[in-house]
């Protein structure tokens, strides 16, 4: 069982790295081609924007669960099935990937975090101990 001290941790663990990590991937973005140019009238942006933010985030929840929950099965599992979920969202933002390979890698993903015991219900998910 998680303590009540490491749980408060985790937020500032989160946020702090997110903070860090953000602007190094805002920088990382137009070298990898992970931008987004408007092009339509769709767009609220008047220039290219980087659409990298998101993985400096994930990153900092990846690395405060895995330090918090520590290496449990059930929580490997379902992280391993976020991060190839994080993954495709990058390779589609550079790749532009088709509608039939992300239903492939995000059934992939599920079947991941179920075999970990990772059910969905409802209310959210619940990770068997």
């Amino acid at each position: 069982m998680t303590g009540l001290t490491e749980l408060l941790w985790a937020p500032v663990l989160a946020f702090s790295l997110s903070a860090l990590l953000t602007p190094v991937m805002v920088r990382v973005a137009p070298r990898i081609g992970a931008v987004d140019v408007p092009r339509d009238g769709r767009r609220l942006h008047k220039r290219p924007i980087p659409r990298t933010g998101g993985v400096a985030i994930f990153v900092a929840f990846l690395l405060s669960v895995g330090l918090i929950s520590g290496p449990r099965e059930a929580t490997v599992r379902l992280l391993l099935g976020a991060t190839l979920l994080v993954l495709l969202g990058i390779a589609d933002d550079v790749y532009r990937l088709s509608a039939g390979v992300k239903i492939v890698f995000q059934a992939l993903a599920a079947l991941i975090a179920l075999g970990g015991g990772v059910v969905g219900d409802l209310c959210g998910f619940c990770a068997a101990t």
